[in-house]
């Protein structure tokens, strides 16, 4: 099974571009740790499952929300449940941060790794004013590890300026991305999913 990791300084929108190249047919879907176990897999509807517009109806705040979802550390459980449903899917994906990869990073049987690209010329204010909004904050040598675990991995790049550009660059850089992984692209509802995320974390 291949397992992709999308490494992203925090505020950098990591959980929404997992869950938009998630949405593909080959990728296992992010579940609830609580749901993980008992997931029946055919039943899941991936669009509904990783809205992000009820979020903070469900959820007391942005992190309890990432917290609540399996992540690398649940692998195990992941593949298990893969096997359950009869390996319905060839590929899993995690959001990352670059402290958390540094220390919990380990070579599997197949790994890809992507880095998320921001121009903070153009999209600095809405990163601090996110991180400040939802206790987004870097732990000590995040940057460094950042910049040395992209290059010692030779990490492919997902552009979030791109995915937040114009409709064009945005389905430009899905579509780039997607065939990068091979994964099949579900356009229509990745421009929903989209959509849905800037409602909630993208000031008009």
């Amino acid at each position: 099974m291949k397992t992709i990791f999308v490494v992203y300084m925090p505020g950098h929108a990591g959980h929404m571009i997992a869950r938009l190249f998630g949405l593909s047919p080959e990728i296992i879907p992010l579940a609830t740790k609580n749901y993980l176990k008992s997931l029946s897999i055919p039943a899941i509807n991936k669009l509904d499952l990783y809205r992000f517009s009820e979020v903070k109806e469900r959820f007391k705040s942005w992190q309890d929300f990432h917290k609540s979802f399996a992540d690398h550390k649940d692998i195990i459980t992941v593949r298990a449940t893969n096997a359950v449903n009869q390996h319905l899917y060839s590929c899993e994906i995690y959001p990352i941060h670059p402290y958390e990869f540094h220390h919990d990073f380990q070579e599997l049987d197949q790994t890809e790794c992507y880095h998320v690209q921001l121009d903070l010329d153009q999209w600095g204010p809405w990163v601090e004013q996110q991180r400040k909004e939802l206790k987004f904050i870097d732990r000590p040598s995040e940057h460094e590890y950042f910049e040395k675990y992209k290059k010692l991995h030779d990490m492919k790049p997902i552009s979030l300026t791109k995915l937040l550009g114009t409709d064009q660059e945005f389905q430009e850089e899905y579509l780039r991305v997607a065939h990068s992984m091979n994964i099949s692209p579900v356009i229509t509802q990745a421009i929903e999913l989209l959509k849905d995320w800037k409602s909630v974390r993208v000031p008009v």
